[in-house]
C-alpha cells in the first residue's frame, strides 16, 4: 500500500475494449479524432460499410454520408448537436464503398477527457474535458425502412406480417388499430391486448409515461417522433427498442394517424453503453495518473485515490484501510465522503463483521449492493451498517506475504447495483496505489 502507484498498462484494456467492439457485429462502430478522421473501427463497420480497417483508418467519417448530405451540411450539423448536448441521434440514409445507399439509425456520442461516471443510456451533456472526438454507432435498418413506407402508401397489413420489423398503425385519436405479428410474437400480447393503447402495457413501467407522453404529443401535433423505451419480450425479459412513427396523410391532407415501427437496439443500447464506460475509465486512469505525479507520500496518496475514484463512480464514501502487523486492528487515515460522515479513525477488525473480513482476508472481493438484504449477516451487522450510512458496499483487499495489508473500500448510502466493470476498477485502483 505504501509504494509509489505504478502507472497504468493500456495494454490489456485496449485489446479488451477491441474485442468488444469486434464482437458488436451487427452494428457499425468508428471513433474520430475532432477533425472527424477516423481512429477506430470496428468489425461490424467493416460488415456494414464495406472498408477494411485499413482503408478506413484516417479517412474522413463524412465518407459514409452521402453526397446531398455532405453538400447540405448533416454531418455539420451531427457533430455540433453532439457537442453541445453529449450525444445526436440519426435516422437517414448512408452509402457503402462502391456508392450503394442503405438506411441506417444510431447515436454519435462526444468523447472528452476526465469524463465522469457513465451508468447507462447516452452520456450526459459535458461539463468539461479536452474534447477528444467522436464515436458514431448504428445499424442497417433499410428493411425496416421499407416496411414502413409500404404501410404509409397503402394498408398492406399483409406485408406488415410478413416483415419481421414490428410495425403498427393508429388512426386520427391516437388508437392502435393494427399492430404486425411481429409485435405479437416479441412481447406475447395478444391483439385484444396490444391495440388501442395497450401496447404500452408491454412497456417497461419507468419508461411508459414518457412514451406515452412522446406518443401522444406527436399525434396531437401530427409530427414525426422516436423515442426509446424498454419493451417486455414474451419471456418477460426486458431489451431497449427504438419506435419512430409519421403522419398518415389523405390526399386532401387530413390525418389519417400514424405509421411507425419498432425495432429491438438493445445490441446497440449494450454497445453504446460499453463504448461510453470504457471512455470514462480511460479517463479516469488518466486523470487519477495526473493526480497522483506530484504526490509521493504514501498517505497523501490515500486521499487523492479514494477521492478520484470516488467522484468517478459517484460514491458517497471511498476510503483505504491500512491493516497493523497483528491483523486485529486498522486505521483510515484520510477518505473522501459527501452526504455521509467521515470514516477516518482506527477500528478493531472484526468491525467489517466476520463475513466480510473473511472474504478480504482469502484475498476475495467482498460486494454487497444491498446491506439491509446481505445473506448471512447478522441484524446487528446491519444496524452498524445503516448507522454509518452505508447502503451499498464494494471493497477490494490487498493480500501481501498471505497477511490482509489493506483494502480499498467504496460506500454507497442507497443500495446500488455494481456492475463487474466498476467492481474490477476498485480492484485495478487497489492494485495500483
Amino acid at each position: 500500500m505504501t509504494e509509489p502507484p505504478s502507472p497504468p498498462s493500456p495494454e490489456d484494456p485496449a485489446e479488451q475494449f477491441q474485442q468488444l467492439l469486434d464482437s458488436a457485429r451487427e452494428y457499425a462502430i468508428f471513433m474520430t479524432d475532432t477533425d472527424r478522421r477516423i481512429t477506430t473501427w470496428n468489425a461490424g463497420a467493416e460488415r456494414v460499410l464495406g472498408w477494411t480497417e485499413e482503408e478506413a483508418l484516417g479517412m474522413s467519417a463524412d465518407v459514409v454520408f452521402t453526397p446531398e448530405d455532405r453538400a447540405a451540411g448533416p454531418p455539420k450539423a451531427e457533430m455540433e448537436e453532439a457537442v453541445r448536448a453529449g450525444h445526436a441521434e440519426g435516422d437517414r440514409w448512408h452509402v457503402r464503398k462502391g456508392g450503394a445507399r442503405f438506411r441506417a439509425t444510431g447515436v454519435m456520442t462526444v468523447l472528452r477527457d476526465g469524463g465522469g461516471a457513465l451508468r447507462g443510456g447516452p452520456p450526459p451533456p459535458p461539463r468539461g474535458g479536452t474534447l477528444r472526438g467522436f464515436a458514431k454507432v448504428f445499424r442497417d435498418n433499410t428493411r425496416q425502412w421499407e416496411g414502413d413506407e409500404a404501410l404509409r402508401d397503402g394498408p398492406a397489413h399483409a406485408f406488415a406480417d410478413a416483415a419481421p420489423a414490428m410495425t403498427w398503425v393508429t388512426d386520427p385519436s391516437g388508437a392502435c388499430t393494427f399492430l404486425s405479428r411481429a409485435w405479437y410474437e416479441h412481447t406475447g400480447q395478444t391483439e385484444g391486448e396490444g391495440l388501442g393503447l395497450g401496447w404500452l402495457d408491454a412497456v417497461h413501467p419507468d419508461d411508459r409515461g414518457a412514451a406515452r407522453a412522446v406518443f401522444l404529443a406527436a399525434s396531437e401535433r401530427g409530427e414525426p417522433f422516436r423515442v426509446d423505451y424498454r419493451l417486455r419480450r414474451h419471456d418477460g425479459t426486458y431489451r431497449w427498442a427504438f419506435d419512430a412513427g409519421r403522419p398518415r396523410l389523405s390526399d386532401g391532407g387530413e390525418s389519417l394517424g400514424f405509421v411507425g415501427s419498432v425495432v429491438d437496439i438493445d445490441g446497440r443500447k449494450r454497445a453504446e453503453e460499453a463504448l461510453s464506460r470504457s471512455v470514462a475509465d480511460t479517463a479516469f486512469r488518466a486523470t487519477l495518473a495526473d493526480a497522483l505525479r506530484p504526490v509521493s507520500d504514501p498517505v497523501a496518496v490515500q486521499g487523492v485515490a479514494a477521492r478520484v475514484l470516488g467522484e468517478h463512480l459517484g460514491a458517497n464514501r471511498s476510503f483505504y484501510v491500512e491493516f497493523d502487523d497483528d491483523g486485529e486492528h486498522f486505521v483510515v487515515h484520510r477518505d473522501y465522503a459527501v452526504g455521509v460522515a467521515s470514516f477516518v479513525g482506527r477500528y478493531v477488525a472484526d468491525s467489517f463483521g466476520p463475513s466480510v473480513i473473511a472474504s478480504l482476508r482469502a484475498g476475495e472481493p467482498f460486494v454487497a449492493p444491498d446491506v439491509a438484504d446481505a445473506e448471512g449477516w447478522t441484524a446487528d451487522e446491519k444496524s452498524a451498517y445503516a448507522a454509518a450510512d452505508v447502503g451499498a458496499y464494494v471493497a477490494a483487499p490487498l493480500v501481501k506475504r498471505g497477511r490482509l495489508a489493506a483494502v480499498l473500500g467504496i460506500h454507497q448510502r442507497e443500495p446500488r447495483a455494481w456492475t463487474a466493470a466498476e467492481v474490477a476498477l476498485v480492484e485495478e485502483t487497489a492494485e495500483r496505489t
